[in-house]
């Protein structure tokens, strides 16, 4: 796995499934009520598959799915509480208000915002999120790229956590100016 850090963002080629779990467990472990993470990628690039890791690692034991149905389910029994939207169905940003989706993920709302397809409404998100753009690597189906990137203090915070886990876990790690 390869790890490039750039000021406030972080590209990340994992080797394998098991790497690729690693950013939803170290979120797990330090997301906070209030924190959105924005998840953006097409369409079986792996943002479900990175939900789920992010909700065993919250210690949700109910098996979450896409809810590309029900647009938002919320998990309580976590360590925080998960509100996991997918925005795929929805046609304009009038129809977040459907979901409540303002209040849930306004910083003094408990729990934790994971959006699916949030790069369908960029400016109804908020300010201060973690983005993880999941992507194929051409020419190897099985293989993804993870790109996380993110402004504000809550973001940085998330960014810096999953910094750590590939400060460690990194075979090479370069700082580009």
């Amino acid at each position: 796995m390869i790890a490039n850090a750039i000021e406030d963002s972080l590209s990340w080629s994992p080797a394998n499934r098991a790497d690729f779990s690693l950013v939803g467990s170290a979120l797990a472990a330090v997301v906070q009520d209030g924190d959105v993470i924005c998840l953006e990628g097409e369409l079986g690039a792996g943002k479900t598959s990175l939900a789920q890791t992010f909700a065993l690692g919250l210690g949700i034991a109910s098996p979450v799915v896409s809810p590309t149905f029900n647009i938002l389910c919320t998990y309580p029994e976590g360590r925080v509480p998960l509100h996991h939207f997918d925005l795929y169905r929805l046609d304009g940003p009038e129809q977040l208000e459907d979901v409540d989706f303002w209040a849930l993920t306004d910083d003094g709302t408990p729990g934790v915002c994971l959006i699916e397809w949030a790069d369908l409404f960029p400016d109804e998100m908020p300010e201060d999120a973690l983005t993880i753009h999941v992507g194929y690597i051409e020419g190897n189906e099985e293989a993804r790229s993870l790109r996380l990137s993110g402004e504000g203090g809550r973001a940085g915070r998330l960014l810096a956590a999953v910094a750590e886990v590939f400060d460690g876990k990194s075979a090479s790690q370069e700082q580009d100016a």
